[in-house]
């Protein structure tokens, strides 16, 4: 009987007219099905209507009918509000909320969210929706928001990169990281157009901290991130009283990389207009001689040395001074070539370049992942090793950035290549591929 009832609630097997068994039928199988679409329409219907309303939303001059129980599963902090006890509130049927004038704009589409679980984003309301569903904790909306400012602040369109800067700070304020590390790289892969334009003079002092704290920013040289650090600075001058001026030189010519200038940069600096400045000339002083002890000393078979080298004030940016090779990424010419490049011979920031290396480039077409290797020479080897960074940049037909590839830094040794995936992440958009490699500083581990 037991075995009769396995039967009867498990797998049941047939045998048709020929003796052959059929597929087995699970009767226990069973199917999710839904009706969200119908049961949101009915729910919406309840917006702002006074039918079953249970509380008052009073924002500004504007009032809401609304459902406590609605307002309490999309959001914690409204559920401590209306049901806790510790809240004056709880209890009524008028729920006073302050809002700034900017928030106060967009809070309908803020609490229909509630009911319809959508909204309608714009470079007009996203800050004030963001900043309601962070007060309010709405974690879905939040989210929504952050996924719309990540799409809209993108290189390389100039639209996305005014995004970028205005939202950045948010981006800090509220914890955002997806919309973080997103304006941050659009900012670094614009840095040189950013730099130059009439607004640069305007910048927060906060952003230049963090913007001269970037090893990514993708500039020309050293030289050409001092000189604007210089005009923001001069035009402080102009605005505010030496104190001032004399701390934020202080503070910002200290994320200046000057031991990544070459000599005749560093002797540039020595000519500009902040090293007579009374105010700052004895500092910059300081910071020019930790640059000439770099070039003096770098290359010596000093372990403690070597140590202090690696701070981040010894470390190169992505400097499109020391680009080695640039491919058109339809020149299908170039795949499976080797080609011959040279850098620099050392950590150095010299312009004298006879470090031998090659590069081939090989491309799968199916996918259209370019496959890069790189590989040193003898004349590139440091005690058998040859420490470096590279950077894989992609422009576009109008000669932005539309994407970086940054692998850690890597120890290639005699007979050794590196190999660097680059998928293309907007197929057809890339025109051209530049590589760039950077020879650092590697410490010398014992024998």
């Amino acid at each position: 009987m037991a075995e009769a009832a396995d039967q009867r609630n498990g797998p049941i097997a047939s045998v048709n007219q020929s003796g052959e068994q059929e597929e087995k039928v699970d009767l226990n199988q069973t199917s999710v099905l839904s009706d969200c679409k119908s049961f949101i329409e009915k729910v919406s219907s309840f917006f702002n209507h006074e039918t079953l309303s249970d509380v008052i939303i009073q924002v500004g001059e504007q009032s809401y009918f609304a459902h406590k129980f609605v307002l309490a599963n999309g959001s914690d902090v409204l559920k401590t509000m209306l049901y806790e006890n510790r809240w004056n509130d709880c209890d009524s049927s008028l729920i006073t909320l302050n809002e700034t004038e900017e928030c106060q704009a967009v809070f309908e589409p803020f609490l229909k969210f509630f009911y319809t679980a959508t909204i309608e984003l714009n470079l007009a309301n996203v800050i004030g929706i963001l900043c309601l569903a962070d007060k309010y904790d709405v974690r879905a909306l939040k989210h929504l928001c952050q996924s719309y400012m990540v799409d809209h602040c993108k290189s390389p369109r100039l639209e996305n990169i005014q995004n970028a800067l205005i939202w950045y700070p948010w981006s800090k304020a509220l914890h955002l990281k997806c919309l973080h590390n997103q304006s941050k790289a659009t900012i670094a892969w614009n840095a040189k157009d950013i730099m130059s334009s009439p607004d640069w003079l305007s910048m927060e002092y906060e952003f230049l901290l963090d913007m001269l704290s970037s090893s990514d920013l993708i500039i020309q040289s050293e030289l050409e991130l001092y000189e604007a650090v210089q005009r923001w600075l001069l035009h402080i001058l102009e605005k505010h009283d030496t104190e001032i001026f004399m701390e934020y030189c202080y503070k910002l010519l200290q994320l200046v990389r000057f031991p990544r200038m070459p000599i005749m940069n560093l002797h540039t600096v020595e000519q500009s207009q902040l090293a007579h400045n009374d105010s700052v000339k004895e500092f910059l002083t300081a910071q020019l001689g930790h640059a000439y002890r770099f070039h003096s000393l770098c290359m010596a078979p000093i372990k403690d040395i070597q140590e202090e080298f690696l701070d981040l004030r010894y470390q190169p940016r992505d400097y499109l001074d020391s680009q080695v090779d640039s491919v058109r990424i339809q020149n299908t010419m170039r795949y499976a070539m080797q080609v011959e490049v040279k850098t620099s011979p050392s950590p150095l920031p010299d312009q004298r370049r006879d470090a031998e290396w090659k590069l081939s480039y090989r491309r799968i077409a199916s996918t259209g992942v370019w496959s890069l290797h790189i590989q040193c020479q003898d004349a590139t080897l440091n005690n058998n090793n040859a420490a470096y960074e590279s950077t894989v940049i992609i422009y576009d037909t109008s000669d932005k950035i539309i994407q970086v590839v940054k692998p850690e830094k890597a120890c290639c040794r005699r007979g050794q290549a590196e190999i660097i995936d680059v998928p293309l992440e907007v197929t057809g958009a890339g025109k051209t591929m530049v590589i760039l490699i950077k020879p650092v500083i590697s410490v010398r581990k014992p024998d």
